[in-house]
């Protein structure tokens, strides 16, 4: 599939940009979205919404803090599985897969997953 949104809060906005700029490079159009609050997005017009998150489109979220809760906005997520490691931010992000590289390759295995065109891209944002 052509197009690769990711959904980013914080910190991990900046690691976004740099994996679609990456994308870009390589012809994938794709968008950052900061969604810092999923409560003011729930607010939104279902018309705003939709557009954020435009159909035929797999998404992928980026959040250190814990994945619980992103399967709502998302088809696939780079996020906390656990929790109780120290040291260095660095080896932390590493370790966690907060890297460029792991989220490029998660963004495409979610893009090939789709994109072998027997499988529709769910609507994530058609619901009740």
């Amino acid at each position: 599939h052509g197009d690769a949104p990711t959904r980013s809060h914080a910190s991990q906005v900046g690691l976004c940009v740099q994996v679609a700029e990456l994308l870009e490079k390589e012809g994938v159009r794709c968008r950052v979205v900061s969604m810092p609050c999923w409560e003011l997005f729930d607010e939104q017009s279902v018309e705003y919404r939709k557009s954020v998150f435009p159909k035929g489109t797999p998404v992928l979220a980026v959040e250190a803090a814990s994945s619980e809760g992103w399967s709502k906005y998302s088809h696939a997520m780079v996020g906390m599985e656990g929790f109780g490691a120290s040291g260095p931010a660095k080896d932390l992000h590493k370790k966690f897969g907060f890297t460029v590289d792991h989220v490029v390759a998660r963004a495409r295995s979610v893009m090939d997953f789709y994109g072998k065109g027997d499988m529709e891209v769910p609507w994530l944002m058609n619901r009740p």
